[in-house]
């Protein structure tokens, strides 16, 4: 090996074989570091848990984020629905008893010996 870099550097072509080596290495460590960083990519795909089920079809995130507003739109208005239905429910109990206590008081001024009872009617629809 010697005795050809003395050629070479007697016919004048010594620093070109020496760049080229230079470059030959350098591509050849490339060449690995790639090799290298695919193995792990490879290897780390096959460690990722597969879902046979899962649709072929890629998901859009930003209509899946719409999808979710959406339903939140919507139990948010079933939320205030509830809401507005323990209020009135609420309201249709004070309305019965102050009906309860009329009807109360005007038997006792009709004087009717009746017991005073509440009203038990419930809206219709609502057991």
């Amino acid at each position: 090996m010697r005795r050809q870099r003395s050629s070479c550097g007697i016919i004048g072509v010594g620093e070109q074989l020496t760049a080229l080596e230079q470059e030959e290495k350098e591509l050849y460590n490339e060449r690995l570091y790639v090799g290298r960083t695919a193995d792990q990519k490879e290897k780390f795909a096959k460690e990722q848990p597969y879902y046979p089920e899962a649709p072929a079809d890629l998901v859009s995130a930003s209509e899946l984020i719409k999808e979710q507003q959406e339903i939140l739109a919507k139990n948010g208005e079933n939320q205030r629905k509830r809401e507005r239905l323990h209020q009135l429910e609420q309201d249709y109990q004070k309305v019965n008893e102050q009906l309860s206590e009329l009807f109360c008081k005007t038997d006792k001024d009709r004087g009717r010996p009746k017991g005073c009872q509440t009203v038990s009617r419930r809206p219709a629809g609502r057991m």
